[in-house]
């Protein structure tokens, strides 16, 4: 025993006394410690972040998606993690109610937008308590709605005229209760002069002026005010006639009638189908209608190919014409030619200018001393200077050789 207690001579009295108590004091302290440290550590919080959160978003009444755009976040929380191990995305809840706010709110991008708020966010967790929504992200989230609003358009009268027995055509349709109807829709449904149609009219076997009630034609997104609106339809007999050897006239332009002239226009006369109320149509007189050849895009003489013909009515007050059909449709080719002759530029420009005075005014005292185009143009009723244009030039030449062929 001397011996062992030789050996440890070295280490201080204060350990070698009672040493084993000590030690396993010093043991039992440290496991103490440990437990109160790891504890400690339990209690700990922690950040950590939550993905694939789906937001949920509620509309006011009176607004509708347009473009519903399912959007998931992430949420940043803190707390202790070892209690909430078992955290789910479902777990958390962002619920918010949309309207006006949100239908005016638009981004950079011209988007309408909610922003999500940390504060806002419920967690259904049954240990939810100990948790801290730090951040959103994305905080923004975009989506496209809509706004019901009413709006008044007009109606139309759908329908076919072919049905109407031969020889009658409508004279018009009204809508004697209303003339606009109410529609409620999402805005963007509606545009600028949108109209609501009617279906069909049924206008077989029909002879005199009737009224009845037609559906109205369905617009996918809107409702209407009413199914169905009452239409009074008003007819009229109709007749058609043909008038042959219609002389074509000239429409010039104005700049250019002074110096240009028609040298050759094949057909010279063409065939005119008048329809319209039976009336005027029985009364129509051939000197009622101008039939003219367009020319008015013209700016030097040629040769022009397939020129379009074109109706006008010359006698004022003349109604219930409804088609004017020519035959042909167009004139094959229509030779321009210069007025002043086949000079050459070079040698025009050399004509004194009181020789060029000389020449322009000739027209002018020739239509002074017979005057028979003026007079001509009243007998078919007070003309415009516009369809004064018009006349055709061959007549005007004809007018001039007159004095030649009683000579002859």
């Amino acid at each position: 025993m001397s011996e062992e207690k030789s050996k440890f001579r070295w280490v201080p009295h204060i350990i070698r006394h009672d040493f084993w108590r000590k030690f396993f004091a010093l043991i039992f302290a440290m496991l103490v410690t440990a437990t109160v440290y790891s504890d400690k550590r339990k209690h700990e919080d922690e950040v950590f972040v939550i993905h694939n959160v789906q937001p949920a978003l509620t509309l006011e009444s009176g607004f509708v998606w347009k473009t519903r755009n399912l959007q998931q976040v992430s949420l940043t929380v803190r707390g202790p993690k070892t209690k909430l191990f078992d955290l789910k995305p479902e777990d958390f809840s962002l619920d918010y109610v949309i309207g006006e706010q949100a239908y005016q709110n638009r981004n950079e991008n011209g988007r309408q937008y909610v922003t999500l708020k940390a504060e806002d966010v419920r967690c259904r967790h049954p240990k939810g308590a100990l948790l801290q929504v730090l951040e959103v992200s994305p905080a923004e989230y975009t989506f496209t709605i809509d706004k019901i609003v009413t709006r008044e358009l007009p109606l139309k009268a759908e329908y076919a005229a072919e049905d109407l027995p031969k020889g009658y055509t409508v004279r018009s349709i009204t809508f004697p209760d209303e003339k606009k109807i109410k529609a409620v829709g999402p805005e963007h449904l509606f545009r600028k002069g949108m109209t609501v149609n009617t279906m069909p009219i049924p206008l077989k076997d029909h002879v005199a002026d009737f009224t009845t009630s037609v559906r109205l034609h369905p617009i996918d997104g809107l409702s209407f005010s009413t199914d169905q609106v009452t239409v009074s339809v008003k007819l009229k007999k109709t007749a058609r006639t043909e008038i042959r050897g219609m002389k074509v006239s000239l429409m010039l332009p104005p700049e250019q009638s002074g110096s240009l002239a028609v040298e050759k226009i094949e057909p010279a006369t063409v065939k005119a189908t008048v329809t319209g109320e039976k009336n005027t149509v029985e009364n129509l007189k051939p000197e009622d209608l101008l039939i003219y050849a367009d020319l008015s895009n013209i700016t030097s003489a040629g040769t022009y190919k397939d020129v379009p013909l074109r109706y006008g009515v010359l006698k004022p007050g003349v109604e219930g014409i409804s088609a004017v059909f020519i035959s042909p449709l167009v004139i094959p080719e229509i030779t321009v030619v210069d007025k002043a002759g086949p000079l050459s530029p070079a040698l025009r420009e050399l004509i004194k200018p009181e020789e060029k005075k000389a020449e322009e005014k000739k027209p002018e005292e020739k239509k002074a001393d017979g005057k028979k185009p003026e007079e001509k143009a009243t007998k078919t009723g007070p003309l415009s200077s516009a369809l004064r244009e018009l006349i055709k030039p061959e007549e005007k030449k004809s007018d001039g050789k007159k004095p030649e062929e009683k000579k002859k």
